[in-house]
């Protein structure tokens, strides 16, 4: 989130933490950051089981992809 958003993982964190509140800018990178219209950072409920999962699904498909990788390097050695 930090680096789509251009912001520091510190500052994710406080603002997590509601040490500190986002200005217009910083709203603005966060939601396109998310893809999401600025309100919702402020409006929608958000269900943190679904978040989790999602955030779980995306991990698990990179890994994957990582792993569907490195499978096709060894099968490319293999075929040599």
């Amino acid at each position: 989130m930090a680096e789509k958003s251009g912001v520091t993982p510190n500052y994710i964190g406080m603002l997590e933490n509601k040490i500190k509140f986002p200005s217009p800018e910083t709203i603005q990178k966060l939601s396109l950051a998310l893809d999401i219209d600025p309100t919702e950072l402020f409006f929608k409920e958000i269900d943190p089981v679904s978040s989790m999962n999602s955030c779980r699904k995306a991990a698990l498909e990179d890994i994957c992809g990582m792993i569907k990788a490195e499978i096709h390097k060894l099968d490319e050695k293999t075929i040599k």
